[in-house]
């Protein structure tokens, strides 16, 4: 009852995603660069990328899931989400929350910009790819399913887009969702 839902007709493809769904994805996304391409990082560095996507999206309980379209205030949003992450990691082994929260750490300073030890910056950033990605490969299974996004859609119903959005809108000379998250 939550959502246009009906068991006997499958998936509906219409439906809000989760952070949970989304979380699956990216790592699913990781897990398959890791069986195709194994060598592309160590087993640890591996194990740090899956584990770091399956749990980047914690801190949306506290702070919301909102959209990285440059309105955000960064340093609000991940002073937030880091208090949300550490109370939600609390019940994990040691060793295993040290070093997720180290790499949370680097993936809300890759985020912003700032430095990050060279091992680091790779696995954090390819973390990163992997949610980055996932936006624009969602988008397109909606419009195999004709369920075209549009940023005109935000513009007309939601106050407007940001500057980034419609910075992306003009280097693509589109208001199509799927054109602007991939750019």
């Amino acid at each position: 009852g939550c959502y246009d839902y009906n068991p006997n007709e499958g998936l509906n493809y219409a439906h809000a995603e989760s952070d949970n769904e989304h979380a699956f994805v990216c790592e699913e996304l990781a897990i398959n660069f890791c069986r195709f391409f194994p060598t592309l990082f160590t087993t640890c560095d591996w194990n740090r990328i899956i584990s770091l996507v399956r749990y980047h999206d914690l801190g949306e309980t506290k702070y919301g899931d909102r959209p990285d379209d440059g309105s955000q205030n960064h340093e609000e949003k991940n002073e937030v989400e880091l208090e949300a992450f550490v109370e939600a990691i609390k019940p994990l082994p040691t060793f295993y929350r040290e070093q997720l929260l180290h790499d949370f750490q680097c993936f809300q300073k890759l985020e912003v910009g700032q430095k990050l030890d060279p091992r680091d910056y790779e696995v954090i950033s390819f973390a990163k790819l992997c949610d980055k990605a996932h936006a624009p490969l969602r988008g397109g299974i909606y419009q195999l399913y004709g369920i075209n996004g549009s940023l005109q859609h935000k513009k007309d119903n939601h106050g407007g887009i940001t500057d980034q959005d419609q910075e992306y809108a003009n280097i693509n000379g589109t208001m199509r969702l799927v054109d602007n998250w991939t750019s």
